[in-house]
C-alpha cells in the first residue's frame, strides 16, 4: 500500500488532496427529479447532495431513484423534495480515514466534507477511498 501511497492518507482532508477537488454538483429541493437524472447524466454521477441555500438536507442516489421511478415513471415530473433521502453526513477535514472508511455502507455510499474557511462541501465517496487503496 506504501507504493500506492495509501499510508500517506491519513484524514479526509488528505483524501481530497489526492484526488483534487471537484466541482460539487448539487440540487435544490424544487428542482424536478427529470433534472436529476439530466445532471446525473451529463456528469457521470450517482450521488447528488440536495441544499436548502448552503445546507444539506437531502439526497438523491442513482440507486433510490432507481427503486423509486421502477414504481412510479411519472416521477420524472416530481419535485427532488418529494423523493429525496436523509442527507449524507457531514465530516470535518481532518476525520481520520479509519473512521471515515466505518462510515460507509450500503446505505451510506458518500459523506460531504464541509471546509471550515470557506464554508463549501466537498464529496467523498466509496470509491474514492477505495481508488486510494489500489
Amino acid at each position: 500500500m506504501m507504493d500506492r501511497g495509501f499510508l500517506f492518507v491519513n484524514t479526509a482532508q488528505d483524501l481530497l488532496n489526492g484526488i483534487g477537488k471537484r466541482r460539487l454538483v448539487t440540487l435544490e429541493k424544487g428542482q424536478k427529479v427529470s433534472e436529476a437524472l439530466g445532471l446525473m447524466n451529463k456528469y457521470n454521477i450517482e450521488i447528488i447532495p440536495v441544499l436548502q441555500g448552503r445546507e444539506p438536507v437531502g439526497v438523491i442516489t442513482q440507486n433510490g431513484l432507481f427503486r423509486k421511478m421502477i414504481e412510479n415513471v411519472s416521477l420524472q415530473d416530481a419535485t427532488v423534495q418529494e423523493v429525496m433521502e436523509a442527507p449524507l453526513k457531514v465530516i470535518e477535514p481532518m476525520t481520520p480515514i479509519g473512521k471515515l472508511g466505518a462510515m460507509f455502507n450500503k446505505e451510506n455510499a458518500a459523506v460531504l466534507v464541509k471546509e471550515e474557511a470557506t464554508g463549501d462541501y466537498h464529496i467523498l465517496t466509496q470509491y474514492d477511498l477505495l481508488s486510494k487503496m489500489m
